[in-house]
């Protein structure tokens, strides 16, 4: 047994098809018990070709406007979700008037805020830690530098961390709507 995967089109537009033929099935056999001289055979040969249009201007109507309604932003936020697999933290613009797909894109750039939050962080810790140990060290070193030499270093350290605060302060704000 084969795993065949349809489009979301396809089915759609399948469902509805068969949808519309059992809906002009039902008409006929409606048409045949309200007219008895009619024989059920006669109609359902004349009402199938009728079925047979209107199912397939449906199913062709159908999966042209899932085509381009929904699978194309589908494809557009596939191709997004891989771009930031391999690296690319960039938010997503999706250009779609579905509001499910529009929640879908909101939360990939929500995920995508995150993830740069992360890295932020992680470099934010870095620099912190670094800074811990050039204080230790600037302490561990007034013999071999002069005072002055001494207090410039820790006033140094002191702006960095600082600097440093105030990035992280920014970097953990909520985003702007």
């Amino acid at each position: 047994m084969t795993n065949k995967r349809w489009s979301l089109a396809a089915v759609g537009a399948l469902w509805t098809g068969m949808a519309t033929a059992a809906s002009t099935l039902v008409f006929a056999v409606n048409d045949y018990l309200s007219n008895s001289r009619v024989r059920l055979s006669d109609l359902l040969r004349d009402d199938a070709w009728r079925v047979l249009a209107v199912t397939v201007v449906v199913y062709l109507f159908l999966w042209a406007a899932f085509r381009r309604v929904v699978l194309k932003p589908v494809h557009e936020i596939d191709a997004h979700l891989y771009r930031i697999g391999l690296g690319r933290l960039e938010p997503i613009e999706l250009h779609s008037h579905v509001r499910e797909l529009q929640a879908i894109a909101g939360g990939v750039n929500l995920m995508v805020r995150r993830m740069e939050l992360d890295l932020d962080q992680h470099a934010i810790d870095h620099v912190q830690e670094t800074l811990k140990k050039l204080r230790q060290l600037a302490h561990h070193l007034p013999e071999r530098l002069c005072d002055e030499e001494a207090s410039e270093l820790l006033r140094c350290a002191a702006v960095l961390q600082s600097a440093f605060g105030e990035l992280y302060q920014s970097a953990s704000a909520p985003p702007a709507a």
